[in-house]
């Protein structure tokens, strides 16, 4: 309780430089600790730190695409080589009633290889099956919808839509990393 004081006081007072330094620093080691998971995980890869920032474009298309998400203008992935294979790791969250999800996808040359939800807040008879996210492997975006109908999922139907706007995101942003050059 005495840090939290502390932070506000000096916000308070106007040092907003150290309080936005404190920020920094906690979100800086939230991701050196999504990193080290990661390459646990995928012990005989090389794992690493990529950002990217969508173009007002882009940024124009998914708020038109998903007017009630939150978007943001910046999006940190990682990049993933696996002996001559290479992708892109996005791990995004959503709302999806209250409460948020975030989920794992490793998409590789326009396809989604791997979806995992890696932590789910809301009720578990929310959360949906592994036999549903299975159905998301191999989906593209032709021109910007899938490439194929993903069918709802009766009982969780707000998580099912919340993890197909997660999987067009991240899609969309993996062809987005593609055409600025980047593998």
């Amino acid at each position: 309780m005495g840090i939290l004081r502390n932070i506000f006081k000096t916000f308070l007072v106007g040092k907003r430089a150290s309080v936005l330094f404190f920020f920094v620093i906690v979100a800086t080691s939230s991701q050196a600790s999504r990193l080290n998971k990661l390459k646990e995980r995928y012990p005989n890869c090389e794992i690493q730190l990529e950002s990217v920032f969508p173009s007002k474009k882009d940024l124009g298309l998914i708020k038109k695409k998903f007017p009630t998400k939150n978007i943001s203008s910046f999006y940190s992935y990682y990049s993933k080589k696996c002996a001559d294979k290479e992708s892109h790791l996005f791990i995004l969250s959503d709302t999806i009633r209250t409460q948020k999800q975030f989920v794992l996808f490793d998409v590789e040359n326009h396809k989604i290889n791997q979806v995992e939800v890696l932590k789910f807040l809301e009720p578990a008879e929310y959360k949906l099956r592994k036999s549903w996210l299975k159905m998301l492997s191999s989906l593209q975006l032709v021109e910007d919808r899938f490439s194929r109908d993903v069918d709802g999922i009766s009982g969780a139907t707000l998580s099912g839509v919340s993890t197909k706007f997660l999987a067009w995101q991240a899609l969309h942003l993996h062809r987005i990393i593609l055409s600025n050059g980047k593998k």
